[in-house]
C-alpha cells in the first residue's frame, strides 16, 4: 500500500473514533438535551458530515484495491 494510501485509512480510522465518541453524546448524554437549539442542531450536522466524509474515505480506500481483469 501506498504511503498516502496508509494515511488515508488512518484518516478514517481517526474519524471513526470520533464519530463514535459523537454519536455516543448526542443518543445517550442526558447534558446534549440541556443544549441550545442551535448548538444540538449544528451537533446534528456535524454527525451527518461527519458520516458523509466516512463515505467518501469509504469509497476512496476501495479504489485502492488492484482491479484484476479476467
Amino acid at each position: 500500500m501506498e504511503a498516502y494510501q496508509e494515511r488515508v485509512v488512518q484518516e478514517r480510522a481517526d474519524l471513526a473514533e470520533k464519530i463514535v465518541k459523537l454519536v455516543t453524546f448526542i443518543d445517550t448524554n442526558p447534558t446534549f438535551k440541556t443544549l441550545a437549539d442551535e448548538d444540538r442542531l449544528l451537533m446534528e450536522r456535524q454527525r451527518r458530515t461527519m458520516l458523509e466524509y466516512r463515505d467518501i474515505l469509504d469509497d476512496r480506500i476501495a479504489r485502492f484495491a488492484p482491479v484484476k481483469e479476467i
